[in-house]
């Protein structure tokens, strides 16, 4: 079962939840499942189509990159100040 017949049954839930075809047992999907999967879709939905929006994974990474030599850069300011005595 591929992520895109997934994702497709999921939307068509979304948007016909009275069709009860989703829960068929073949398609091994609980219906947990697919609540999370609605929620993921509806939280990050405008994503998709937002050519200039930067994955949360991205901005996250960078904002740890940052915060590392941020770090760094005040050891080596303490360090510079006690030797130069300031």
């Amino acid at each position: 079962m591929g992520s895109a017949y997934v994702l497709t049954r999921a939307v068509v839930h979304f948007y016909f939840p009275e069709s009860g075809t989703l829960f068929i047992p073949i398609d091994n999907v609980h219906p947990t499942m697919i609540s999370t999967w609605k929620k993921a879709l509806l939280d990050g939905a405008g994503d998709i189509f937002d050519k200039n929006q930067k994955s949360r994974k991205q901005i996250d990474t960078k904002v740890d990159e940052l915060h590392r030599q941020i770090g760094q850069l005040k050891v080596e300011n303490d360090f510079l100040s006690r030797k130069l005595g300031y």
